[in-house]
């Protein structure tokens, strides 16, 4: 099974930095990465690093899925074997492997 996600990130960061009130400014000097950075991904620029996602989402307590896709994703669609996504022509694949 193979699911396509759509990505949320502006959506979502918009959300966080409302909800704990935090700036750009603050943001983008916390974690590391140009305002113009975030100001991109607040507008809807695709993140070209998965680095600096990485960054962002561990600045408010998640992982790279939640930042992006919102944790609403995932439980909407099941547990999904396979979950793919492009990020500027890259193809990020997860899957769900036994333990």
């Amino acid at each position: 099974m193979t699911i396509f996600l759509n990505m949320k990130l502006n959506e979502n960061l918009k959300k966080l930095m409302s909800k704990r009130k935090i700036r750009l400014a603050e943001l983008a000097k916390d974690v590391g990465l140009p305002k113009s950075t975030i100001h991109g991904w607040l507008n809807g620029a695709q993140p070209r690093s998965v680095l600096e996602l990485n960054k962002v989402a561990k600045y408010f307590g998640l992982n790279i899925h939640e930042l992006c896709f919102g944790e609403d994703d995932l439980q909407s669609v099941g547990k999904p074997e396979e979950v793919i996504t492009q990020l500027n022509g890259v193809e990020l694949v997860l899957r769900k492997i036994k333990s």
